[in-house]
């Protein structure tokens, strides 16, 4: 779990995740535009060296999650041979609004106004990489996922599909460890599970449904991207949220 301190006014800490074996390094979400470095610091500070990177596995399209993405594929895929490129992956829907094709979902006027107040109070090298997640450096997905289906790499990692906070959330179960990576499907506070948060969320009543799905999962401790670690009694705290 990386802990990640935000780059713009108004955020909390999230927390990005990684995990390794003998072959594979994998990170999961890719943080806010120009956090770059501070991941890439993250990861040396864990004894790993970003240039080993292997495979981004993004939860879903929002800005928070996908804002270093591109950088990130760049600066790593640089003087490497097509065939050890990492692979970028995604739920099917998320794909054509994590590569820019489509406006992202929750964008409603009200939340475009919002966002360009809070662009103007960012500095023009940020605001620069902002716009260039829409022009010259969009990110791009090269694998999909799907509801049941099971990376073989780091003890395997099984896809979840949690829809509710966008129509393509995905959340990974690690069996091996009995640890779910929520994204935002589960919040977190005070070591504590909140439930998903009715202002972020595209469709509430599809996101209960789908923490119902994470009980059939033996879960012991959940890792929020805006919260961190939870961990005990996990199946009683999510049946609080349903």
């Amino acid at each position: 779990m990386l802990e990640l301190e935000p780059n713009v006014p108004n955020m909390g800490f999230i927390y990005p995740v990684l995990l390794w074996d003998e072959k594979e390094v994998v990170l999961i979400d890719a943080g806010l535009p120009g956090q770059t470095q501070s991941i890439m610091e993250l990861i040396k500070k864990e004894g790993l060296q970003p240039e080993k990177l292997t495979k981004i596995i993004i939860t879903h399209q929002d800005m928070d999650h996908i804002g270093s993405l591109a950088q990130i594929v760049n600066t790593v895929n640089n003087d490497r041979p097509e065939e050890s490129k990492i692979h970028v992956y995604s739920h099917e829907l998320e794909k054509p609004y994590i590569q820019a094709e489509r406006m992202p979902i929750k964008f409603t006027k009200e939340m475009l106004e919002k966002k360009r107040q809070e662009l103007a109070q960012l500095t023009p090298e940020q605001r620069k990489e902002y716009d260039e997640m829409f022009s010259s450096n969009k990110p791009k997905v090269t694998d999909t996922l799907n509801h049941g289906q099971v990376l073989p790499c780091c003890g395997d990692l099984k896809i979840i599909h949690t829809a509710g906070h966008t129509p393509g959330h995905i959340s990974i179960y690690l069996e091996k460890y009995k640890t779910l990576i929520a994204g935002d499907a589960l919040n977190a506070g005070d070591g504590k599970l909140a439930g998903p948060n009715p202002v972020h969320t595209y469709d509430m009543v599809q996101a209960r449904k789908s923490l119902e799905t994470l009980l059939d999962y033996d879960i012991e401790r959940v890792v929020c991207y805006h919260g961190g670690l939870v961990s005990g009694e996990i199946g009683n705290q999510i049946r609080l949220f349903i």
